[in-house]
């Protein structure tokens, strides 16, 4: 229950609706192409407890860091951002992997294999490729006269 003993909504058997993975994706502006995926992430939501909701979407309409470090085109700050792109990218890989391992593999060839939170395996695949493609490209050619 809620802290005035209210009845609180929650859905348990997918670890999407916790604040985690949305706030990162928050953070670094990942954006990610309108899917029923993405349908069913706006829907976790609605199970998500308020004060995480509440913080997700102050996130999401704070400050843009993605759009910070490509105005200021800091190396530092390139390189940092990136790094966080691919940390995120190894963390969603390796979920894609057990997921593969120990939830899809188990299905035989007549099953439509499903994740634990009844969604279709290629949607894990997309979010890792997805957040892939926000690297911020650049050349240190480029920054040369900056680094002096």
């Amino acid at each position: 229950p809620t802290p005035d003993n209210q009845p609180e909504m929650v859905r348990g058997e997918t670890g999407a609706q916790s604040l985690d993975t949305p706030a990162r994706d928050a953070f670094l502006g990942i954006k990610h192409q309108q899917t029923g995926l993405t349908d069913f992430l706006i829907n976790l939501k609605n199970y998500m407890p308020p004060d995480h909701l509440k913080f997700l979407n102050a996130l999401k309409s704070g400050p843009s860091v993605r759009r910070y470090v490509l105005k200021t085109k800091k190396p530092r700050l390139i390189g940092a951002y990136n790094y966080a792109i691919d940390e995120f990218y190894r963390l969603r890989d390796q979920h894609y992997q057990w997921a593969c391992l120990y939830v899809f593999d188990q299905y035989t060839q007549k099953d439509q294999p499903v994740g634990t939170g009844g969604t279709p395996k290629i949607w894990l695949k997309q979010l890792r490729d997805e957040t892939a493609k926000h690297r911020i490209k650049w050349n240190i050619k480029n920054f040369l006269p900056l680094i002096k």
